[in-house]
């Protein structure tokens, strides 16, 4: 819980007082203090980017870098493990303009079609971790994290300024066909 709780340096010191975890925070956050469901969504993209990439911390580099980063259309490069239908969904959750980003709801009807269709993951007892089942006493073996050698976070991908102005596209994985429908 304290990972959770701890943010360190990834905060940035606002003018009027306080820190703000920018790392999490939607451009309409940082630059015009605006905070709704659609910059939740935002920061729920990035929470998921660390849930696909074992914990590591997004982006390793200060505010102002960050910013000019989005700015630039950059963001966080597909985790290693990460299928290409969640990272395509990340890419639409990181969409610069808030209106064009999912709803909740959206993220919630897409995230069922892809566990849907998502094969079963390949465990093995001997190299997996072991949690509890929600629906049923039997252990669950979880897959061991990846070796940190085969993850550099600091490497991030390109998406189109299309994606900005509404035309759809999600840069590379634009049409793809795993991704979902909206």
């Amino acid at each position: 819980m304290s990972k959770a709780l701890n943010f360190g340096s990834d905060y940035y010191r606002a003018a009027s007082a306080g820190k703000w975890p920018l790392k999490w925070y939607a451009p309409e956050c940082i630059y015009y203090f605006r905070f709704d469901s659609k910059s939740d969504v935002w920061s729920y993209g990035i929470t998921l980017w660390e849930v696909y990439s074992y914990g590591e911390r997004p982006y390793r580099m200060k505010g102002a870098q960050i910013l000019a980063m989005l700015d630039q259309g950059l963001r966080l490069s597909r985790p290693s493990r990460c299928p290409e239908s969640i990272y395509s969904l990340m890419q639409q959750c990181w969409n610069f303009e808030g209106v064009r980003r999912p709803t909740f709801a959206e993220l919630v009807l897409a995230l069922s079609r892809i566990l849907r269709v998502m094969p079963p993951p390949n465990l093995s007892p001997s190299t997996g971790s072991v949690a509890s089942s929600c629906d049923t006493d039997t252990p669950t073996v979880l897959p061991p994290a990846p070796p940190a050698d085969n993850m550099d976070p600091t490497v991030y991908s390109q998406s189109k300024r299309a994606n900005c102005s509404g035309s759809g596209g999600s840069g590379a994985n634009s049409g793809a066909s795993d991704g979902p429908p909206f």
